[in-house]
């Protein structure tokens, strides 16, 4: 899925810690950075299947700290156009 709306200073662990009860792929939390290679408040997280991707799509809109995020199916091909 592709997640937006993170704070800049988000990191990996605290994408992981948001989706903490779900089964997230190792090594499935990439940021996306913007055009400078600095956070661009994205996110692209992968998970072990797909009843997994149904209940995190069940968070769009969900409160990450102050800020709301956003939550979007994407597949293989649109993760790889984006990272």
């Amino acid at each position: 899925v592709k997640v937006k709306g993170l704070p800049y200073s988000a990191r990996e662990a605290d994408v992981l810690d948001f989706f903490r009860h779900f089964n997230v792929r190792p090594v499935g939390v990439s940021l996306v950075p913007n055009a400078r290679g600095e956070s661009s408040g994205d996110a692209l997280v992968e998970f072990g299947s797909e009843e997994e991707v149904i209940r995190a799509l069940s968070l769009h809109r969900a409160h990450f700290g102050h800020r709301y995020l956003e939550i979007f199916r994407v597949g293989k091909g649109d993760a790889q156009e984006v990272s």
